[in-house]
């Protein structure tokens, strides 16, 4: 929906005026701006996804691993501090 209302705008098919009474309506002016900045940098309206969301964790990935492995051997060791 996005992309075609952006093609619409582009083609000239949505005459400018238009454009702009329908954005300043529904609230999207910067919708719109966002959307058509976004398939500039990435060629879609929805940008990647970033991989670095949520907390940094605390152990890093050989302690996850030897932690789990850990466990796996001796899973009384968990239920111990239940």
């Amino acid at each position: 929906m996005k992309e075609l209302f952006l093609s619409l705008i582009d083609n000239n098919v949505v005459p400018e005026d238009f454009e702009l009474n329908i954005s300043e309506i529904f609230g999207v002016h910067h919708a719109i701006q966002r959307w058509q900045r976004n398939i500039d940098l990435y060629g879609s309206v929805i940008p990647p996804k970033n991989s670095l969301q949520g907390r940094p964790r605390i152990l890093n990935g050989n302690q996850t691993h030897d932690l789990i492995t850990l466990l796996e051997e001796a899973p009384e060791m968990y239920l111990e501090s239940l």
